[in-house]
């Protein structure tokens, strides 16, 4: 038994070897870098020298990992100096001066990239323009758009969303597929509702659906009150099964949104006792009808699992009225 013991220390030891070795290695290339004072330093050299001090330099930290591999690469955020809204960023070769792209792009400079968010800039101000005073742009990246909004009647949040996609068609470094529009509100901080948009072939029928990920509003007192009442019924039902709290989907009733359909994944444990998430086994959905004015859920059910959670989840988007289904 105490060789198999020692075996196995000595398994564990020898698997851990490389990975000391490469911490030691990157450890040992700092000794040699360029500092992140030095670095900011002759990074606003440049500025002052070629660029007429067009930006200053807000932030500098050292961005160095295994995948690089180069102890003299930084992250640098900039802001422009005649438009301090404008802000972007760069990783910069404090060794070889010069910025370099982790994407590969073919024209990657500080000047290139401060066009990109000059750009950026004007569309925001152009989706500011369009969506007017009934509503205010709080946040934009290439996935997503946060909107705040007093109105959160279906027919406003579909018009202001058409609104957002047109005007970010017009713009040709937007290069993602898809976009969220995000409607935040008082009651729902991190937005309640969401519908995406299609920037290569927008359509007219936009599904409003729920940001299942946002915390700290209505949200949460929604799956509390799931929780409340689905777990007595699983329990009945499978006394071994766990269910998570997370509302897995979400199926909207387009002509009254306050009323959707949802499942909460219901789980056995692989190993008992071991709680953790990558411990579970899937094994069902509870399936129920909410209506957030009244705060009740109806049509209570365990749906068995089928080969997976998103063919169960395909199958229930078919089975459902036509009015809450999902688009393929």
């Amino acid at each position: 038994m105490k060789i198999l013991i020692w075996v196995g220390i000595g398994l564990v030891v020898m698997a851990a070897i490389p990975f000391l070795l490469l911490f030691l290695g990157m450890g040992f290339m700092q000794l040699f870098a360029i500092s992140e004072k030095k670095a900011r330093n002759e990074l606003t050299d440049i500025i002052r020298t070629q660029y007429d001090s067009a930006w200053t330099i807000k932030k500098a930290t050292r961005f160095f990992n295994e995948g690089n591999m180069n102890p003299n690469m930084f992250y640098i955020e900039l802001e422009s100096n005649q438009e301090p809204k404008v802000t972007f960023w760069i990783y910069w070769d404090a060794k070889l001066k010069e910025p370099r792209s982790s994407y590969g792009e073919k024209e990657y400079s500080l000047n290139s990239q401060y066009q990109l968010a000059l750009e950026d800039y004007a569309m925001q101000k152009d989706i500011e323009q369009a969506i007017g005073d009934e509503a205010q742009l709080e946040y934009i990246d290439y996935w997503k758009v946060k909107i705040a909004v007093n109105d959160g009647a279906a027919d406003f949040m579909r018009k202001t969303a058409q609104k957002v996609t047109t005007v970010i068609r017009k713009y040709a470094n937007y290069r993602t597929v898809h976009m969220d529009v995000i409607f935040l509100t008082e009651e729902e901080p991190d937005g309640l509702y969401k519908i995406e948009i299609a920037l290569t072939e927008p359509r007219d029928d936009l599904y409003i659906g729920l940001n299942t990920v946002a915390k700290g509003g209505e949200l949460d007192q929604i799956k509390e009150k799931c929780m409340e009442v689905l777990t007595p019924v699983l329990a009945s039902q499978r006394p071994t099964y766990d269910l998570r709290d997370a509302l897995l989907e979400a199926w909207v009733n387009q002509k009254n949104v306050a009323q959707f359909y949802g499942v909460l994944e219901a789980t056995s444990q692989k190993v008992k006792g071991d709680e953790r998430i990558g411990m579970q086994q899937y094994e069902g959905l509870m399936f129920f009808h909410y209506n957030m004015l009244a705060h009740q859920l109806t049509e209570v059910r365990f749906v068995e699992a089928g080969k997976s959670i998103s063919d169960d989840v395909k199958a229930l988007n078919a089975q459902l009225p036509a009015q809450y289904r999902k688009p393929e």
